[in-house]
């Protein structure tokens, strides 16, 4: 078959690409990537669909779509701004719009009869075509093989119980439940247990089971409901099968608080056993917990889903009460130190020595109390990664890794000391996995772009932050990092656009210093910058990037240097942005990224001269 639009012809059988009868040199996948897209012409073909179709299932990067996109883009002169030929409909995938049609080739009846093979060579091609059909029966076999071991591939989501106590007031305490469930489901072997995130994403949303499987990819999903009152407490679970909707399994468990743990294993158990998978054994000590310790730590997980000032605030109260209840409980103490370091970097609640000095203190608690507890490895590697110890942060990573690899909290930690490690490719990979597990966890589509735009896949990362806005659309530093990377590319008024539409004061007031200068209205861009200069003198780091963007190099330097004197941490998340690599070459620059103690394999420090 061969198409003609826009004076190319693509040759389906011959793989073959031409611009006005010149031969243009195209990648195999790209190829198969456009062919697929032409066939589909008019229609949207989701990421999932060329996934399947074009990778024909193999795991592959969001990022890597994006790529040959883009290269198809390339080769058919077009590109990510025009979209003449192949179009991005933003959250659901790509469209073929140029026009097209289909060339026949007329038969030449002229055409002498086909040589006859002598008979010498027949023993020759028996042998051949034999070979070709045991090649793809083989690959048949394999391909059959394959669809089986997926269809026989278990997967579940634990959605949100329902609140059913008297006075609707123990939300927190059925989400924690639900949540609790669904961590040691995730201990169980060749079971993917997708987080949390993505499971409670559903609440309130009026779905069927059959479309939620189908949303999460999953083949099973438990649900229940949870009324408390006092001391007594009345779970009920069942087990359903999303391409049926049957109901393979329920029960009701009336007991007290006290047995709240042994409900968790005896659900966690039954599941396993109804799927036929095996659950792993403990690496965990047996919890045993005062019950209104437990109840106050649920309540503070409850409060630090939205991350707000507010519910922060609110989260650390919780969790200390429950630490006051049970100073033995290690999970509070990991989530004091989460609570502290990582909740309070986003509102700026306390300053990062007194975070730091916090949460090692309540770490160090956490893993004294179990030392196989996940996620104070995790958090532990995230504190040092920051205070600039790399090589005790990767140690402190793989123990967590080591312990508990499926659990998205855990592996979000690891994206982000792979990209603070300098290891882009890395990262990505924990990305990829998070995506599998979780989702509907947007902030990762937010920090697939941030690693895109440190690399320049400008296209890329464009398309993830759009994906994030058009999902999170309220939250801070979104608009701020579009307009950043539409000003890499040189389309400034886009840029100023997307500036003003960023929700958060700072950044803002940030990113409009630099859009407002790019976009030639410099009295208001030097107006803004001065009173920034005032009231942000404190933020060295975005200052410095603010002057490398309007090619200021000097007081770049002088900023950046007054941040490397202070060992400044946030140097590690922002001297890999783009804005900086005009200054890579001088000295001072130099200077300043050996002073942060990189790994040697971080990007960064291979630039440097030896």
């Amino acid at each position: 078959m061969t198409y003609s639009f826009n004076n190319y012809l693509l040759d389906t059988e011959n793989f073959k690409l031409s611009l006005n009868g010149k031969l243009i040199e195209v990648e195999p996948r790209v190829f198969d990537l456009i062919v697929y897209l032409i066939k589909q012409k008019g229609k949207v073909v989701t990421r999932d669909e060329l996934f399947e179709m074009v990778w024909h299932g193999r795991e592959v990067l969001d990022a890597t779509l994006s790529n040959h996109i883009k290269s198809a883009r390339n080769v058919l002169g077009d590109d990510g701004q025009s979209q003449k030929v192949i179009k991005t409909i933003h959250g659901r995938g790509y469209q073929f719009i140029a026009e097209c049609q289909i060339v026949t080739h007329e038969l030449n009846t002229d055409e002498k009869p086909a040589a006859k093979l002598p008979g010498k060579y027949l023993p020759y091609l028996f042998l051949s075509i034999v070979a070709v059909l045991i090649f793809i029966f083989s690959n048949s076999s394999h391909q059959k093989n394959k669809i089986a071991r997926d269809e026989h591939k278990k997967s579940i989501a634990v959605l949100a119980f329902l609140d059913m106590s008297p006075q609707k007031d123990h939300e927190y305490f059925s989400d924690g439940i639900s949540e609790e469930i669904l961590n040691k489901l995730t201990h169980v072997t060749d079971l993917r247990v997708i987080s949390r995130t993505s499971s409670f994403y559903f609440k309130d949303k009026e779905l069927t089971i059959s479309e939620i499987g189908k949303q999460l990819n999953v083949s099973h999903v438990l649900e229940g409901s949870v009324r408390k009152q006092n001391n007594k407490v009345r779970i009920t679970v069942q087990l359903i099968d999303t391409k049926t909707s049957n109901h393979l399994w329920s029960e009701t468990y009336d007991k007290t608080m006290n047995d709240i743990f042994q409900i968790q294993d005896d659900i966690a158990m039954a599941v396993s056993k109804k799927l036929k998978l095996s659950l792993l054994p403990k690496t965990s000590k047996p919890v045993k917990v005062n019950k209104d310790a437990y109840s106050e730590y649920l309540k503070a997980k409850f409060f630090s889903q939205t991350n707000t000032r507010e519910n922060n605030v609110k989260s650390e109260l919780a969790i200390k009460k429950s630490i006051a209840f049970d100073p033995n409980f290690a999970p509070a103490w990991q989530f004091l130190a989460n609570n502290v370091f990582v909740l309070h970097y986003d509102s700026g609640l306390r300053s990062v020595k007194t975070r730091t000095k916090i949460a090692l203190f309540a770490i160090k608690k956490a893993i004294e109390l179990d030392q196989n507890f996940a996620p104070a490895y995790a958090i532990l590697a995230r504190v040092q990664s920051q205070n600039l110890q790399f090589e005790k942060s990767d140690q402190n990573m793989q123990k967590a890794l080591s312990l508990d690899k499926n659990n998205s909290y855990i592996l979000d930690i690891a994206a982000l000391n792979a990209m603070y490690s300098g290891d882009i490719d890395r990262a990505l990979n924990f990305r990829a996995k998070i995506k599998d597990i979780n989702p509907k966890y947007f902030r990762n589509i937010y920090n697939i772009g941030l690693l895109d735009f440190t690399a320049l896949k400008l296209d890329s990362a464009i398309e993830s932050f759009k994906l994030f806005i058009q999902h999170k659309p309220e939250n801070a530093m979104t608009h701020h990092m579009l307009s950043s990377v539409y000003m890499m590319q040189g389309n400034n008024k886009l840029a100023l656009e997307y500036a003003n539409k960023e929700k958060d004061g700072f950044w803002k007031d940030y990113i409009m210093c630099m859009a407002l200068f790019a976009a030639g209205k410099i009295k208001q861009a030097d107006e803004l910058l001065e009173n920034f200069l005032i009231e942000r003198h404190y933020s060295r780091v975005n200052i410095a990037r603010i002057y490398a963007s309007r090619g200021e190099i000097e007081k770049s330097f002088e900023w950046l240097l007054k941040a490397s004197d202070r060992m400044d941490s946030n140097l590690i998340a922002w001297l890999p942005y783009p804005e900086f690599r005009k200054m890579h070459n001088d000295k001072r620059w130099h200077q300043i990224v050996r002073k942060m103690k990189f790994p040697t394999s971080h990007w960064l420090m291979q630039k440097l001269p030896q």
